[in-house]
């Protein structure tokens, strides 16, 4: 399927995510908008981005590589527990 845009309903994960966006946004900020937490946020960015550029992506890990970062989980609980119900993201069960 070559498809630019799909229907949330398209991906059963898509309404969970939906139902609990106020609670992650909410963990998000408080994270993001304390200055003792920018360490914990991991600056990315695609190849093509230029390292000084304001375009960087920023992640905020709660598994990498397998190995659970537990100030993150702990710091954003049910963000975490949201998430971490959703066995596939990027599969589709049809």
């Amino acid at each position: 399927m070559n498809q630019s845009h799909f229907s949330y309903n398209y991906f059963e994960w898509a309404s969970l995510l939906e139902l609990n966006w106020k609670i992650i946004q909410k963990e998000m900020l408080e994270i993001y908008q304390k200055p003792t937490n920018k360490q914990l946020w991991f600056s990315a960015h695609p190849h093509y981005i230029s390292e000084k550029s304001s375009g960087k992506w920023k992640t905020y890990e709660f598994v990498f590589f397998g190995i659970k970062n537990l100030e993150n989980c702990q710091k954003c609980p049910k963000t975490f527990s949201t998430s971490s119900s959703i066995s596939r993201p990027m599969q589709n069960k049809n």
